[in-house]
């Protein structure tokens, strides 16, 4: 896949990770094949609380409304340390 192709975000299955049960080495290595082709993608049966999963996303969404002056000032941006990049939403 060239750097300007995109078709569509991995979603991977990571039970058997989760569970330590068999298929663990070809869950990895579609991990592996994810961040090589795509750098990112989608994960599901993890275990994480759906209620944890939604809240989570809720103040991602908030924090990347903010204004560059106003992220620039959270606990984020301050633990990272100077010269760090700023944040960017890269989600719609």
């Amino acid at each position: 896949m060239s750097s300007n192709e995109f078709s569509h975000v991995p979603v991977i299955d990571v039970a058997p990770l989760v569970r330590h049960i068999d298929q663990r080495v070809h869950t990895a290595e579609q991990i592996g094949a994810a961040c090589r082709e795509s750098g990112f993608f989608y994960v599901v049966n993890h275990g994480v609380d759906e209620s944890l999963c939604q809240r989570l996303e809720a103040l991602s969404r908030e924090f990347f409304a903010q204004s560059e002056s106003q992220k620039s000032r959270s606990r984020c941006r301050a633990a990272a340390g100077p010269g760090a990049d700023t944040f960017r939403s890269v989600a719609s």
